[in-house]
């Protein structure tokens, strides 16, 4: 089997808060699983800087993302809409930060980078701490990891909307 990359499919995150893990065009024959759960796809892996000649075939690429929730609630018992600034006033957010953790499983090193779409939408900004890392080699059994987190603040001035999409990018080192 050639390389192998391992991702939570960005189908779950998009459902939780549209994050997003992609890799290129995939044959719907080389995914297994489903959209929860452990799902296996297949790719090639290639050298951005020299698309033609496929990475060393004796690395082999497997890297989980799993995340906490990323569904961000605001609200409060004395919520008041805010008519000249057109905000709500006076809420709470349930949950300000949701984290990604990525792990690597591969016998080579990658490189880590996060980022968002979208940092201000409809009065709340959302921010990446930690976002590019790099994680050594699981050779000698020991898997590396590292977090990505996802925060929000301010106050929204709808009711409910998707704030953006977080993309997560793997890459060899």
């Amino acid at each position: 089997m050639k390389k192998l990359i391992a991702f939570a499919l960005a189908a779950l995150l998009a459902t939780i808060f549209c994050v997003s893990a992609f890799a290129e065009a995939v044959d719907p024959s080389d995914i297994t699983g489903g959209t929860t759960g452990d799902v296996t796809i297949k790719v090639q892996v290639t050298d951005p800087e020299d698309p033609e000649n496929p990475v060393d075939p004796s690395k082999v690429y497997a890297v989980n993302l799993s995340w906490e929730s990323l569904l961000f609630t605001y609200s409060g018992n004395a919520v008041v809409w805010n008519e000249t600034e057109r905000y709500y006033e006076g809420g709470t957010w349930d949950n300000t930060n949701g984290d990604i953790t990525v792990t690597n499983n591969s016998n080579a090193a990658v490189g880590v980078s996060a980022t968002i779409d979208t940092v201000t939408k409809n009065g709340v900004t959302a921010a990446i701490a930690n976002p590019i890392f790099d994680l050594a080699s699981a050779e000698g059994g020991v898997a590396d990891s590292d977090v990505i987190t996802v925060s929000v603040s301010g106050n929204p001035n709808v009711a409910e909307f998707t704030l953006g999409t977080v993309t997560v990018a793997i890459e060899k080192k």
